[in-house]
C-alpha cells in the first residue's frame, strides 16, 4: 500500500471515529435530557415512608428533630449554587479601570426538584459573616481560618486556581446554610459567571426584560419596564446605591435571573440554552463542575418549570457597622460551636475571630432563627402522625 493510500485510510478512520463519538455524545445527551432523575440520583430512588410493623404501630424514618418536632428530608432535590462574580471586564467594549476583588457578590442556592421541575431559591447577602477558609497564594492548602464576609471565600482561595477558589466558596456557603450543624444539606454543583459572562449571556439571548423597582442611572426609571442589554444588565445587577443597598442588589439579581430563565425557556432550554452554555464554557465565560451530560439533564428538568412560580427567599440579616463584635453576637444563640467546628475538622472555635484588619468594617449578622425557618421550609417535611 502506497503512502497516499495509507494517508487516506488514516483520515477515513479519524473521521469515522469522530462521527461515531459525536453520535454517541448526541445519544448520551438526549438520554440525559429525557431521564434527569436517573442521571442525578440513579435508577433506584428511595423515598422514606412509614413502614407498618403491625396494626397499631408504624416506624418512621426521621432525618431531623427540631423544636420537639420530627422531620424527613425532601427527596430528589438537586442543589445548584449560582455564583455571580463581581469582576469588572478589563478588556473589550465595556472595559473599566475599576478595581475590585472579583468576589462572589451574587450567591443563590437553587433547590431543584428533579421530578417535577419546581425550584426554590435561597439568596445569601454578600456581606453575611461566616466561617472562611484561607489558602496559600499558589497552592491547594489552607493556611488559616477566620470569620469574614461570605462573598470573600472565592478570593480567599489560591490565586489563579479557579477550581479551588470555587470549591472554597461552595464549602463555605454549604457550612453557612447548615447553621452550625443543625441541618445536613449538600450543594451538589455550582455555576459561576463573571460580569463578562453575564454581559455575553445577555447579548446571546437578545436582551433580558425587567421592571425596575428604582431609578438606576443609564438603565431607567422606577416602574419602567426595560430590556437590558449587556451594559445595562451589568449596571442593573451590581447597583446598590440606587436600589436600597446590598439587599436591593440581591433583589435585582433575583429579578434578572428569573427573567433570564424565562427568556431561555422561551428560546428552548434543551437546544438554544444548552448551546449557549457550551459556548460560554468553551470561551471561559462560565465555570461549572457539571458535565455536558449534567447540563443536558438540568435543561431537561427545567424545560417545563413554571418560572413565575419560582420561590425566592433571602436570608434575613442585621446591619452591623462593626463586624468585630460577631463572636459576642453568637452568644445570643445556643449552638454548640466548639463541638460543631471540631466535628468538621476546622480550627478550634476559641481561635476563630474576625481578622484584625476587618474589625470596624461594615457587614451583616445573620438572624439564624430566620435562616432555620427557610431551611426547614425548603428542605424538610414535618412528620405528622395521624
Amino acid at each position: 500500500m502506497n503512502k497516499k493510500r495509507i494517508a487516506i485510510l488514516i483520515v477515513s478512520i479519524v473521521l469515522t471515529a469522530g462521527v461515531v463519538f459525536a453520535g454517541v455524545r448526541y445519544v448520551r445527551i438526549r438520554e440525559a435530557i429525557a431521564n434527569p432523575v436517573s442521571f442525578f440520583f440513579g435508577d433506584e430512588v428511595v423515598v422514606p415512608d412509614a413502614v407498618a410493623s403491625d396494626e397499631d404501630t408504624a416506624v418512621h424514618e426521621v432525618d431531623l428533630v427540631y423544636n420537639e418536632k420530627s422531620y424527613v428530608k425532601k427527596d430528589n432535590i438537586l442543589n445548584v449554587v449560582v455564583l455571580g462574580r463581581d469582576a469588572t471586564p478589563k478588556t473589550g467594549k465595556y472595559a473599566d479601570t475599576r478595581s475590585d476583588g472579583g468576589n462572589t457578590d451574587i450567591m443563590i442556592v437553587m433547590a431543584i426538584n428533579v421530578e417535577d421541575g419546581s425550584v426554590r431559591a435561597i439568596s445569601i447577602p454578600r456581606d453575611a459573616i461566616a466561617h472562611i477558609y484561607h489558602y496559600y497564594d499558589t497552592k491547594d492548602e489552607i493556611n488559616s481560618e477566620f470569620f469574614g464576609k461570605l462573598n470573600s471565600a472565592y478570593g480567599s482561595g489560591p490565586r489563579d486556581l479557579d477550581d479551588v477558589q470555587l470549591r472554597n466558596s461552595v464549602t463555605c456557603i454549604q457550612e453557612y446554610l447548615n447553621t452550625f450543624g443543625t441541618f445536613d444539606i449538600t450543594i451538589n454543583n455550582y455555576i459561576e459567571v463573571g460580569l463578562s459572562g453575564l454581559m455575553t449571556l445577555t447579548d446571546k439571548v437578545g436582551g433580558v426584560t425587567v421592571t425596575l423597582n428604582n431609578y438606576i442611572p443609564e438603565v431607567g426609571g422606577k416602574g419602567e419596564t426595560v430590556t437590558l442589554d449587556a451594559y445595562t444588565a451589568m449596571r442593573y445587577v451590581r447597583d446598590r446605591h440606587n436600589s436600597g443597598g446590598d439587599l436591593g442588589r440581591v433583589s435585582n439579581a433575583q429579578t434578572y435571573i428569573k427573567a433570564l430563565a424565562r427568556k431561555i425557556q422561551e428560546m428552548g432550554v434543551t437546544t438554544i440554552g444548552f448551546d449557549i452554555a457550551q459556548e460560554m464554557i468553551a470561551n471561559n465565560l462560565m465555570h461549572t463542575d457539571l458535565t455536558l451530560d449534567g447540563i443536558a439533564s438540568l435543561a431537561g428538568i427545567l424545560v417545563d418549570t413554571d418560572i413565575s412560580a419560582i420561590d425566592m427567599q433571602t436570608v434575613p440579616v442585621i446591619d452591623e457597622e462593626d463586624i468585630g463584635g460577631f463572636k459576642e453576637y453568637l452568644k445570643n444563640y445556643d449552638y454548640d460551636y466548639e463541638a460543631y467546628y471540631a466535628s468538621i475538622g476546622a480550627e478550634d472555635f476559641a481561635n476563630l475571630d474576625i481578622k484584625e484588619d476587618d474589625v470596624g468594617d461594615y457587614g451583616f449578622f445573620t438572624e439564624y432563627e430566620g435562616l432555620e425557618e427557610i431551611m426547614l421550609d425548603v428542605y424538610y417535611d414535618e412528620i405528622v402522625l395521624e
